[in-house]
This record gives C-alpha cells, sequence and structure tokens, in this order.
C-alpha cells in the first residue's frame, strides 16, 4: 500500500531527534497578503503547486528572515517589492513580515532556549527589523547566531533551480568559492579576509600612528628641551632655596654678631677717649699756663744780679785786701830794711813811686780780670811784673837810700791791718750773702728745673695722650669702617632678602633653624658670588608659562607614549595576524583539500546512483594572472569538474546533455550537503529538469539527504512529492492572493498517483 513505507523505517532510525526547523509564517510577504504559517513536522515537507501560484514565495522567505541582504536574491528591486502590494479585493500591506521557529532543545543555536524565533519586518520607507524571540536585534546578531549551527541565507543549504546548475556552470575559481562555504570554510574564508583587513587596517594605523609621531616628534624634542630646562630651573631652584637659606642665615648670623661685637668693641675705646680728651685738655692747660711766663726767671734774673753784685763786692774787697796785704808787706818790709838799716846792715831801697807804678799794674790787671781769670791773663800779669821787675832793677839806685820812719812804718801798717780786718769781716759777711743768694739761686734754679721739667713732662703727656688718641681714633675709625661697611653689608642683605622673597616665596626666609657652620667672610662671599650666578641663569632660564609647557609636554608625551604603545600593540597584533593568517591560510589549505577530498567520495557514490556506474570528482587547479611589468604574478586556484559517463566518452562538462547536466549538478550539491549537513535544506524546484527514470533517483537521493537534514522541497514532481510526509499546496485565486492547502502523507500519495 505505502511503495516508500522503508523510508519511515529510516526515519525512525536516522532521526531520533526532533527536526529543528518547526515552521515558518509570512505576513504580507509578496503574494502572501495574509499570514500564513507553514509547520514542518517531517523530515521531509514538500510545497508544491502551479507555476505562479507564489510557491517559490516560501523560499525566498526563508532567505529573507535567514538575513539575506541581495534583492535579486529574492527577485526584487527594492525592499518594498518585497511587500504585498495590493489587489482588487485585497488592500496592500505596509509592511513584509516573516518568522521562523527553531526546536532548540538540543541547544544547536547558542541560546539558552528550547525554542527560538526569528522575526524580520521590512517597511515600505525601506527600514528593516530584527528580532529573537520578541527582543530586537542587529542583523550581524542574527548572522552570527545562525552561523554557529551551519545555517545563512543563502548558500548550499537553499538550493534555487537555476543554483542547481550554477555549480557547473560557473568558473572553477567561483566553484571554489562555493565549495569552500559548503565545507564551512567561510568562517576560516571570513577569518582570513578579516585578519587581512585588519592587518592592512593595523598596517595603516601602524603608518598613521607613525607618522604621527613623526609629527610630534619635532614638538616634543622641543618641549622636552623646555621640560629639560624647566626640571633644570626648578632644581636650581631647589639649590638656590637652600642656598639661599644657608647663606641668609649665616650672613644674618655674621651680621648681627658682628653688630654686637663692634658696639662691644668700640666701649672701652670710647670710653678711653673721653678720659684721655679730658686729661688732654688739662694738660694743655697745664702747657698753656707754662708757656705764658716762667715765674722763676725774674727771681733768678734778679738773684744773679745781686749774687753778681756781691761777687763784684767781694772781688773789690779782695783785691783790696790784697791790695792793702801787700801794703803791709811792703810796710813791713820797709820796717824790716829799716831796722836793718838801723843795725848797719846795707840795705837797697825801694823807690816808694815805683812800688806804687807796681801796684797800680796789679791792681788794674786785677780789675781787667774780674772773675775772669785764666792762665792768659796769669801769664800776661807775670810778663807785666817781669817788665816792672826789669824796670825796677834796671833804674834801681844801689846808693843807700834815706832811712823811712819806722814808727810810720808801724802806724801805716796798723792802719792796714785796721782796714785789712775791717775788709775781711765785710768779705766774711759778703761771702755768706754770696752764699745765701747762692743757695737761693740754687732753690730758684731747681724749682725752675722742676717747674721746666713739669713743662716737659706735660707736653710729653700731651704728646704722648695725642698719641694714644691716634690709636685710638685709628682703632675707631676702623671699627667705623667695620660698621660702614657691615651697613653696606646689611643693606645687601636686606636686599638679597628682598630678592629672594621675590624669587622663591617667604619660605626662603625661613632660615632661624638652618645648622651654622665656621666660615670665614672670604668663604661666605664665594658662596654668595655662587648664588649670584646661578640666580642669574635662573632668571635667564625661567620660563614663564612652565606649567603650561609641562601641561603641553605631558599631553604630548602621553599621546606620544600611547601612540608608541599602540605601534608596539598594533605590531604584536599585525604579528598575531600574520600568525593567525598564515595558520588560517594553512588551516584553508588542509580543509579544503581534505573537503575536496570527501567530496568526491560522496559525489562518486551520488554520481553512480544517478548514472549507475561511471566517476565524477573535483580537481584544483592553478591559474596564473600576469598584471604589469613592475606587478608579481598573481596566482589563484579553482575547482574543476570531471566526469565520466558509462558507455560514452566526453571531454567537457559541455558535451552533457540537459539531464546529465541536471543529474551532475544534483549529485554535486547533494555531495556537498552531506559533507557538512546543515540542520535542514531548501531545495526549490531543483528537480524541474528531470525525466521521470531520472526523477526516482532523485528522489533516493532525497532520502539519503533526509537522514542528515530536515528538507523542505518545492516541486512539481510526483516523484519528489511522494517522498515527502507533508504536502503544502500553494494557490492564488483572482485576487493575487497565495494560500496554503496541507495535505499529509495518505493524501499525497494519492494526489501522486
Amino acid at each position: 500500500m505505502y511503495p516508500h513505507a522503508p523510508y519511515f523505517i529510516l526515519y525512525t532510525q536516522y532521526f531520533i531527534l526532533i527536526p529543528m526547523l518547526k515552521s515558518i509564517e509570512l505576513s504580507g510577504f509578496k503574494s502572501f497578503a495574509k499570514k500564513t504559517q507553514l509547520d514542518f513536522k517531517h523530515p521531509v515537507s514538500a510545497i508544491v503547486g502551479p507555476n505562479g501560484s507564489g510557491k517559490s514565495h516560501c523560499a525566498e522567505a526563508f532567505r529573507f528572515v535567514l538575513g539575506e541582504q541581495s534583492m535579486k536574491s529574492m527577485r526584487g528591486k527594492k525592499n518594498e517589492d518585497l511587500i504585498f502590494n495590493g489587489s482588487r479585493s485585497e488592500p496592500r500591506s505596509n509592511r513584509a513580515g516573516v518568522r521562523i521557529v527553531f526546536d532548540n532543545s538540543n541547544r544547536l543555536l547558542d541560546m539558552d532556549f528550547d525554542e527560538i524565533v526569528l522575526e524580520r519586518v521590512v517597511h515600505r520607507d525601506g527600514t528593516n527589523t530584527y528580532s529573537v524571540n520578541g527582543t530586537p536585534v542587529r542583523l550581524k546578531d542574527i548572522t552570527e547566531l545562525l552561523a554557529g549551527a551551519n545555517i545563512g541565507s543563502s548558500g548550499h543549504h537553499i538550493i534555487s533551480q537555476g543554483e542547481a546548475d550554477r555549480v557547473l556552470s560557473v568558473s572553477p575559481k567561483e566553484r571554489k568559492t562555493m565549495i569552500e562555504d559548503a565545507l564551512g570554510l567561510k568562517k576560516y574564508l571570513y577569518k582570513k579576509k578579516e585578519s587581512e583587513r585588519k592587518l592592512e587596517k593595523t598596517d595603516s594605523n601602524i603608518a598613521e600612528a607613525e607618522g604621527l609621531r613623526r609629527e610630534l616628534k619635532p614638538q616634543l624634542r622641543y618641549l622636552k628641551k623646555q621640560v629639560d630646562t624647566i626640571e633644570h630651573i626648578k632644581q636650581l631652584k631647589d639649590e638656590l632655596i637652600s642656598g639661599f637659606r644657608d647663606y641668609l642665615a649665616h650672613e644674618d648670623h655674621y651680621l648681627k654678631h658682628t653688630s654686637k661685637l663692634l658696639q662691644d668693641q668700640t666701649i672701652e675705646p670710647l670710653r678711653k677717649k673721653s678720659e684721655l680728651e679730658k686729661e688732654l685738655r688739662e694738660a694743655h692747660a697745664h702747657v698753656g699756663e707754662s708757656k705764658k711766663e716762667d715765674p722763676f726767671v725774674h727771681q733768678i734774673h734778679e738773684v744773679e744780679g745781686q749774687e753778681k753784685e756781691h761777687k763784684q763786692t767781694l772781688d773789690e774787697l779782695v783785691r783790696e785786701i790784697g791790695r792793702i796785704e801787700g801794703e803791709i808787706k811792703a810796710e813791713e818790709r820797709l820796717l824790716i830794711r829799716e831796722k836793718e838799716r838801723a843795725t848797719g846792715e846795707h840795705l837797697v831801697s825801694v823807690p816808694r813811686d815805683l812800688i806804687e807804678t807796681f801796684k797800680s799794674e796789679i791792681h788794674t790787671f786785677a780789675e781787667r780780670g774780674r772773675g775772669l781769670f785764666d792762665i792768659s791773663m796769669l801769664k800776661e800779669l807775670i810778663e807785666t811784673i817781669k817788665n816792672h821787675a826789669t824796670d825796677f832793677f834796671a833804674n834801681f839806685d844801689t846808693k843807700a837810700t834815706s832811712a823811712i820812719d819806722s814808727d810810720e812804718i808801724l802806724r801805716s801798717i796798723e792802719t792796714l791791718n785796721s782796714t785789712k780786718e775791717t775788709l775781711n769781716t765785710r768779705l766774711s759777711e759778703l761771702q755768706q750773702e754770696i752764699e745765701l743768694v747762692g743757695s737761693q739761686k740754687q732753690e730758684l734754679l731747681s724749682a725752675q728745673k722742676e717747674h721746666n721739667e713739669a713743662f716737659h713732662a706735660a707736653e710729653k703727656r700731651v704728646l704722648e695722650i695725642s698719641s694714644e688718641l691716634r690709636d685710638i681714633n685709628n682703632e675707631l675709625e676702623k671699627i667705623e669702617l667695620q660698621r660702614s661697611s657691615l651697613t653696606q653689608d646689611n643693606a645687601v642683605f636686606e636686599e638679597d632678602m628682598k630678592e629672594a622673597g621675590f624669587l622663591f616665596g617667604n619660605s626662603v626666609l625661613r632660615f632661624e633653624e638652618i645648622s651654622l657652620q665656621e666660615r670665614t667672610r672670604e668663604e661666605q662671599r664665594s658662596v654668595r658670588k655662587n648664588l649670584e650666578r646661578k640666580k642669574m641663569k635662573y632668571e635667564d632660564d625661567t620660563i614663564t608659562s612652565y606649567q603650561e609647557v609641562i601641561k603641553e609636554y605631558e599631553s604630548l608625551l602621553e599621546r606620544d607614549t600611547f601612540l608608541a604603545s599602540q605601534i608596539a600593540d598594533l605590531t604584536q597584533t599585525k604579528g598575531s595576524l600574520i600568525d593567525m593568517i598564515a595558520q588560517l591560510k594553512n588551516k584553508l589549505e588542509t580543509e579544503f583539500h581534505e573537503g575536496v577530498s570527501r567530496i568526491n567520495e560522496k559525489f562518486g557514490k551520488f554520481f553512480k546512483l544517478m548514472f549507475g556506474s561511471g566517476s565524477a570528482e573535483l580537481s584544483v587547479s592553478r591559474h596564473e594572472t600576469k598584471g604589469d611589468e613592475d606587478e608579481e604574478k598573481k596566482v589563484s586556484h579553482g575547482l574543476e569538474v570531471g566526469v565520466s559517463l558509462p558507455h560514452k566518452k566526453i571531454r567537457g562538462l559541455e558535451m552533457l546533455s540537459g539531464g546529465e547536466r541536471a543529474l551532475t549538478s544534483i549529485a554535486l550539491l547533494f555531495a556537498i550537503s552531506q559533507l557538512n549537513p546543515p540542520p535542514f535544506i531548501i531545495l526549490d524546484e531543483t528537480d524541474a529538469a528531470l525525466d521521470e527514470a531520472n526523477s526516482r533517483k532523485y528522489g533516493d537521493m532525497i532520502e539519503g539527504l533526509a537522514r542528515h537534514s530536515q528538507l523542505v522541497v518545492i516541486t512539481h514532481n510526483r516523484e519528489t512529492m511522494s517522498r515527502a510526509g507533508l504536502l503544502y499546496g500553494v494557490t492564488m485565486g483572482g485576487n493575487g492572493v497565495s494560500k496554503i492547502l496541507t495535505v499529509e502523507f495518505d493524501d499525497a500519495l494519492s494526489v501522486a498517483k
């Protein structure tokens, strides 16, 4: 009764799991104006109907809801062509929507739902919306979700009549692309192309980043110098702050200490100067008084005058006494001669006038030499006496003279002795007076000497005091010079503090706790000179907008560092991409050749199934394309189809008949689909060109495919219909709206007969 009953045994044998494709719903899509749902409960479901009824719109609905973007594949020019445009009885729709429901109990789709509902809606304004289980998503999300289950909007799992022959009519290169897609290598190709695109983009980004770095480099170099200068300035500023605090601390200590020291040093000199100045005034007054008149000169002159008078008187007395003594002696000699004469002795009588003359000469000499006797005068006196003696003896009359009266002589002698006595008394008195005057004179001279010594001592003291004052004044002048220098140093110190505070802030002026070290003035000056040099350099090098410069430099440096890091990352990424591309190339080549080998195995079996015997296989071909002289040769690969029919020699696909060509293409497509079976396959009139005998073979192959994939076939072929467990009949009335009629297998069998 059911010639194909074994199919269901196979079905129950091979289809342990519930088919993934549960249903599809069309609403306003092309000729399906009203909501129409098709359920797919069987391994093979068929959609049948006359030409023009809209049955192929179902295949296009599958393409549409699965994300197809090519309007040509859906036989339209624009999105609006997919929306029901209305008829005499039905208004046009504003939107076209298709919903497809998958059983995801085996989690073939990577979502934690037992049932997945995809929906796509297109509006007349051209906008498309996508959703998964009612949640709006992007097309990319749909594509990625389906790719994990080897499902797409086009490819080997949605095959139309034209696409069946296309596998034979395309170029070897295009055929290779189709096979790669069927082998599931598209994801690798996509990854490879994406990696190559990323590699190209990475190279572009590297070049762009390197270009940006080259552009930044001069400015960064300039700013780096500026920043280095700023850092040097900061370091110099820190050194200056530290140096100035140290210098100011030492200078402040020196100024205060030196000021106090100078103040202390002036106390004793000023005190001593005051005392000396007072003493000097007194000494000058004393010297001045002494210079006016010597108080002893007049007295000494008077005493000396008295002494002189007394000496003159004394001399006169002495001469007088001498004269008297001479006269006495003369008288005595006369008296002696007189006595001798009286006794008879012959005596020589000296004339009295001669004696008087001699005495007068002696007296004259005495007067001449009063108080001035010396050897020359004594010699002159002796010479005079000799001359008088000569005259005396020359004129001496040897004759005896007349006798002299002795009494007269005695009286004369007595008178002379009396006079002499008086004179001696006077002489003694005068000598006492002279001694008294001499004593007074000595006292006056001693007093004058003391006066003079005191005067000279006062003058000497004036000189000494003046000298001491000069020394003290010199010392005070030195102190004053030091004080003046200290005042200048203090002014410089104040200026240094003011300038340091202006340049570096008040912190530099807080130097009280700086530890001090022994430092000479020369060292301190050397420190200041060094600070001045550094300060001048600091002022020369100071950049007013250093914060902006640093900010700009840091920004550019951050940008450059980011670019360098980006280049490093991109270079690493480039290396990874190159490795990935190499791995993908290797994987593509390996899996492609393995896949072709596996396809050839299936292709040969299906081909023999179709033709009874013979052989068919795919072979890789190599093609070279020569470009310009400067370009290298481009090598591309493709897939050639080689067939060998039983009892017939052919040299190419072009020698195949239409039926042979259809069977060959179907065998190849089925072989491809079996290599990586998708969850479901949509076959849109791929059996249209088959005769009855070949249709049976086609049906057998469908049964084979149904063991691995759920099938939805759109067909006119009765043989194909007979292999379906469920038929959907599509009809179209005069209103241009497609409708669905459901026929279960039993009814389908009767319809097929």
